[in-house]
């Protein structure tokens, strides 16, 4: 079994230069990857950033050497045309072959909504996405191409720059739906750990959808995203997951709310013990590997980390020194 670590970047909370760094220093560490949210508006707007993901993965991937990096994840479904992003990580699939991944999902509102954009129904936005796909990769590995879907249409368009390698293509998501799509389409499924109060079935929709494309689970990895913090004093932990706190409402992706002001005045109205259950709160080593061992044992090979600790650098350490090397040791293929 092949374990792979990913830290996301948070670059919606902190500036583009000091994630850099602390990019550059996950590298060292021995992570994986490197996997970067796209966001017009953050998720807080007394703890916002907004940096454009693009470019910073090609400026990251220029900086560093071997870590993987791609879109935790972009939806290239509204404020997108699939062909643009199919265009971008064609072109950082050139420059930096092998390194690259993109990571697709339906999106949220405030990325769309800021722009005048319409907020549609789950179900379209699941269509758009499918649909997106499909375009992504025609671009990717065929020429010339005429297609007539239902949101958009290409005449004789063709990438002039292909990807050197194939990139790998994660589908964002925690639903029936979302599962089935990354199962025709996708090389992973992204999801989180609530999923789990429904993830028999989560899991059959997902088999569905690789049945659908003459393909095997063994074949397709399945990615855990978590928000997680870490800190010896708990309660310090704990406090510094409080700008993600709005993030746990359902009500926040359903009915369109976008202003990362109205978004922090939401999260004054979640209580901390809501936060101690939502999010991976950690004191030490061995409360980070029970929790993963017990994602390995549900067949997730690769880990999503939104490192939101205190000191950021404290968790790289304590993952790159003790976690990562003794997991990689556990689960190698004997």
């Amino acid at each position: 079994m092949k374990l792979e670590f990913e830290i996301v970047t948070t670059i919606e909370r902190y500036p583009p230069e000091k994630m850099i760094d602390w990019a550059i220093y996950a590298e060292k560490k021995g992570f994986d990857g490197l996997g970067v949210p796209d966001h017009f508006h953050p998720w807080s707007h007394k703890y916002g950033q907004g940096t454009f993901s693009w470019v910073w993965i090609a400026i990251t991937a220029e900086k560093t050497k071997r870590i993987k990096l791609g879109s935790c994840v972009t939806a290239p479904t509204i404020r997108y045309h699939p062909a643009i992003y199919a265009q971008a990580f064609a072109t950082l699939g050139y420059m930096y072959p092998g390194r690259i991944y993109a990571g697709l999902g339906t999106g949220e509102p405030l990325n769309e909504m800021p722009l005048g954009l319409n907020w549609p129904s789950g179900k379209e936005r699941i269509e758009r996405l499918e649909e997106a796909i499909i375009i992504i990769k025609k671009l990717w590995y065929e020429s010339r191409i005429t297609f007539k879907g239902k949101y958009w249409n290409l005449i004789k368009a063709n990438l002039y720059t292909k990807p050197k390698e194939k990139i790998p293509i994660y589908v964002a998501g925690t639903g029936v739906m979302s599962a089935r799509v990354a199962g025709r389409h996708g090389d992973g499924f992204i999801t989180v750990p609530h999923v789990a109060y429904n993830f028999d079935k989560v899991m059959r929709s997902l088999r569905k959808g690789l049945k659908e494309s003459d393909r095997k689970i063994e074949d397709f990895k399945l990615i855990m995203h978590m928000m997680i913090s870490y800190d010896e004093d708990f309660d310090k932990a704990l406090k510094a997951t409080r700008c993600w706190a709005a993030t746990v409402l359902p009500a926040l992706y359903k009915y369109g709310i976008f202003d990362p002001v109205e978004i922090d005045e939401y999260g004054e109205l979640i209580g901390d013990e809501v936060l101690a259950k939502k999010f991976l709160i950690v004191t030490s080593e061995e409360e980070i590997i029970k929790k993963l061992e017990e994602f390995i044992k549900n067949g997730f090979t690769r880990f999503q980390f939104n490192n939101s600790s205190p000191d950021y650098t404290s968790f790289l350490d304590i993952m790159g020194d003790k976690v990562i090397p003794y997991l990689k040791e556990e689960y190698k293929e004997k």
